[in-house]
Order: structure tokens, then C-alpha cells, then sequence
């Protein structure tokens, strides 16, 4: 196991040394949101499989740029609740 420095060494190989203090990976954190993530895109299709079916079909009918809205949308959103969370 590396430390913070050599894993961003490894994963971003161009930022400079400064960069990689200035803004250190916390991968304690990144992990806990990762797999936060997974509970929460989890609890839909394990309580109702049926539903999560239906939302998917009525998903694939969007068009791109409805697609594109609904991603970006979902973004902003999520920006704002870390902006409010962390404030």
C-alpha cells in the first residue's frame, strides 16, 4: 500500500508535486462515498425489482438531450447538497 503522493503519482503522473500537496487524495472518503453510492443504487432494485424495470424502460424512450438534462439536472442538484452540507 502507497502513500496519497505516490498513489496520485500513479494515477495522475503530470501534476506536479505542489498539486498533488495543495490538493491531497483522501481516499479514506472517496471509498466511504463510493460505497455509500452503491448502498443507495442498491436499495431501489433490491425493495422493488418490477419498478426499477418499468423506470428503465421509461428512461430508454428519452431522447439525448432529455437524457443529457435529467444528467445534468442530477448534478446540479448533487453540487448544491455538497455545497449546503459543507457549509
Amino acid at each position: 500500500s502507497g502513500t496519497g503522493a505516490e498513489m496520485a503519482e500513479v494515477l495522475a503522473p503530470g501534476l506536479s508535486r505542489q498539486m498533488q500537496e495543495q490538493f491531497p487524495v483522501r481516499w479514506h472518503e472517496l471509498g466511504i462515498a463510493v460505497a455509500l453510492l452503491l448502498v443507495l443504487e442498491g436499495i431501489f432494485p433490491f425493495l422493488n425489482p418490477p419498478g426499477l424495470r418499468r423506470a428503465l424502460l421509461a428512461l430508454s424512450e428519452l431522447n439525448d438531450q432529455q437524457m443529457r438534462f435529467a444528467g445534468l439536472s442530477s448534478m446540479l442538484i448533487g453540487l448544491v447538497l455538497l455545497y449546503i452540507i459543507n457549509s
